[in-house]
């Protein structure tokens, strides 16, 4: 016996939140895939389907903020370490003489952390989420058993509920006459 897999590339869909991109599916759904069942070959057959769902958010302004940070991001950090320790120096002489150097460094140090821990939040947040791959699959047992398969044109749905955000997904298998 021989396995046969062919790996077949459906086209982009789209931002589903556009009503011109789902608007159209509510009289004609999205075809995501064909299969051919005439096909030769053995049964059963499995056929499946790897959802790859990327949320598109902020990535201009992604790319311009990780641009900005690339190019001043070092100097803003410096910058803001200065700051830092020179008004802790002079809030720690202020309450304390002879603690200012000392109140000053930790407050530097701080300051510089507090960097290094925000800004690649910042800039995670306003990238593309990649979500974990969906997979869908259908066992189909034999040709002329294929009508009653209980995942045949029956409305199934999956969750997707990462990075914040809870997307229902509904999708169904369909055997076209043909």
């Amino acid at each position: 016996m021989t396995l046969a897999v062919d790996l077949t590339e459906a086209p982009m869909i789209g931002d589903v939140s556009d009503n011109s991109v789902r608007g159209p599916w509510a009289q004609n759904p999205h075809v995501l895939l064909e299969f051919d069942l005439n096909r030769t070959g053995f049964w059963p057959r499995t056929y499946v389907v790897t959802l790859l769902i990327v949320e598109h958010d902020n990535q201009d302004l992604a790319d311009t903020f990780n641009e900005f940070k690339g190019k001043v991001g070092n100097k803003v950090r410096d910058a803001v370490i200065a700051a830092a320790t020179s008004g802790g120096a002079a809030v720690g002489t202020a309450v304390l003489p002879g603690i200012g150097t000392a109140v000053g460094a930790a407050a530097g140090f701080l300051a510089g952390l507090a960097w290094d821990l925000v800004i690649p939040v910042i800039g995670e947040g306003l990238e593309n989420e990649v979500f974990k791959p969906r997979i869908l699959t259908l066992m189909m047992p034999e040709p002329r058993l294929n009508g009653n398969s209980p995942e045949i044109d029956r409305p199934q749905s999956i969750r997707v509920e990462e990075h914040g955000a809870v997307y229902d997904i509904y999708y169904d298998w369909y055997i076209a006459e043909g």
